[in-house]
């Protein structure tokens, strides 16, 4: 039988983690900063910034079908296209790299950074992870309106299948929480296995989650703020709010804007890795002063 852990322990392990790997963490961090800074850039490219400026020009009016058309019409979706793909293959490369090195205490290829089983696995994972999340929610919206066109409870059937969904929806999330850590320590993603890591312990990670997204929350509210009044991009100030979104790909190449989206992506890395070591440390700890399964291996 795997040990018990502590929700409140996992949720600050990664400060015990950035004691004994330093450089690891601050490594990890500015290679986060670097690709904030990166996607700042390619969004500006898009015009992504530039409808965001424009739709909040439109304050509470309602836009036409003609307005919304005009507005997105101006996206360069072929940049779009690569934003997206890059953001995918990064997001499973730093994953991957913050599992391996939490999990196993592995670095492999560039600065713990490549492609491989680990990657593949991940991807594999995120993707039948989401499509039942995303698929859950069309789902219920479907049964919604199906209700409601058959008059049945009509004023009621959406909002209360939404709801139901919902609750589903954040069990769901706590019990898969832990397929990152299951694909790299197995060597392979089964969600039977991941669900089945998690189910004896539930309370325990939606506890050790809860409380590390909370003090994520508070943190962040310090740091944006704090970095928003220096290079004022204050969101605490309406007039300085609208500067969080250059106007075009020219206007994000400024050093304030460059310095801001560094430090910003800096401090979401290490919130990134946070996360990651909650599950992590918990895996851990069930398994401390115990013998592997060869099985699991």
């Amino acid at each position: 039988m795997l040990n018990k852990f502590s929700p409140s322990e996992a949720s600050v392990s990664v400060f015990e983690f950035t004691k004994l790997h330093p450089k690891f963490v601050l490594r990890y961090s500015l290679i986060y900063g670097v690709f904030q800074v990166v996607s700042v850039l390619l969004l500006a490219a898009t015009g992504y910034f530039g409808i965001i400026r424009k739709m909040a020009a439109m304050g509470s009016a309602t836009p036409s079908e003609q307005d919304i058309l005009s507005v997105f019409s101006s996206l360069n979706w072929v940049v779009v296209a690569i934003t997206f793909i890059v953001s995918i293959a990064f997001g499973t490369m730093v994953m991957a790299m913050a599992l391996r090195k939490t999990v196993n205490n592995q670095e492999i290829g560039f600065y713990g950074l490549t492609w491989g089983k680990d990657e593949n696995n991940l991807l594999f994972a995120m993707f039948i992870v989401a499509i039942i999340y995303i698929g859950s929610f069309f789902a219920a919206g479907l049964l919604g309106g199906i209700l409601a066109a058959a008059g049945i409870a009509v004023e009621y059937a959406t909002p209360v299948v939404m709801a139901i969904v919902t609750v589903a929806m954040i069990w769901f999330v706590v019990a898969v929480s832990q397929y990152g850590v299951i694909s790299i320590a197995n060597g392979r993603f089964k969600l039977k296995e991941v669900m089945s890591e998690t189910k004896p312990q539930f309370w325990s990670y939606m506890g050790a989650y809860v409380l590390a997204f909370i003090l994520a929350m508070i943190a962040s509210l310090i740091i944006q703020g704090s970095l928003g009044a220096i290079f004022g991009m204050s969101t605490f100030n309406p007039e300085n709010a609208k500067n969080l979104f250059p106007e075009s790909f020219v206007a994000a190449l400024r050093p304030n804007y460059i310095l801001y989206y560094f430090c910003m992506g800096t401090f979401s890395g290490f919130i990134n890795l946070a996360f990651v070591c909650v599950g992590s440390y918990a895996y851990h700890k069930k398994r401390e002063g115990m013998q592997l399964d060869t099985n699991e291996v």
